[in-house]
């Protein structure tokens, strides 16, 4: 039994040591920093070479962040500002053009409790799930809308999504037709950035 939570303290505390990616900082100031580093919430780690260490950079001063996840995978961050919340939220471009979609995910942490003969054991099953948040915002626009705060696509899927897309009339009838649905978000996106004026 020692084995194995020796063994679960390991794994864990490997997946806590992320590895650093290939990185492209581009600061507000116009500057661009070659590096390796991972996004944490609201900040940046980072470090310029292998011995280097580690630094913090918070997204106040950052305009984007391109992360290589592999040679021909970028994952672009930048940090915007939402409809009725005060704090900038850091997020990933899913899609960008005359409508912008970006997500937001962290993970949750939790504990599923063991039980035994008697009721429930002392220590539990450690669980993650990402949770995430999806935001839209039109070209000339400063804000984004949060796709749960104002409860935009929660409740009644077909009826806020098309009045946010009233202004393209052939993807509010495959909305209302159920030819896109909830989980269609980023085919939506892209039909309206391609297919609407």
């Amino acid at each position: 039994m020692k084995t194995y939570y020796v063994l679960l303290l390991m794994i864990f505390s490997m997946a806590a040591q992320a590895q650093l990616k290939p990185t492209h900082i581009f600061l507000s100031t116009g500057e661009k920093m070659v590096v390796k580093g991972k996004l944490r919430r609201d900040v940046f780690i980072y470090k310029r070479y292998d011995g280097d260490k580690r630094k913090k950079i918070g997204f106040d001063e950052i305009d984007h962040v391109d992360i290589f996840e592999t040679k021909d995978s970028i994952t672009r961050y930048r940090r915007i500002r939402v409809q009725d919340e005060e704090k900038p939220v850091v997020v990933q471009e899913v899609k960008t053009g005359k409508v912008n979609l970006y997500m937001a995910s962290f993970g949750v942490r939790t504990a599923m409790p063991m039980s035994s003969a008697g009721g429930f054991g002392g220590f539990g099953i450690p669980m993650t799930y990402d949770i995430e948040n999806y935001y839209l915002r039109r070209e000339g626009e400063k804000k984004a809308v949060h796709l749960g705060a104002n409860k935009l696509f929660t409740n009644n899927f077909r009826e806020a999504a098309s009045d946010y897309f009233k202004d393209c009339p052939p993807l509010v009838e495959k909305i209302q037709q159920k030819t896109f649905k909830k989980r269609h978000l980023k085919e939506i996106v892209r039909f309206y950035n391609t297919e609407c004026r």
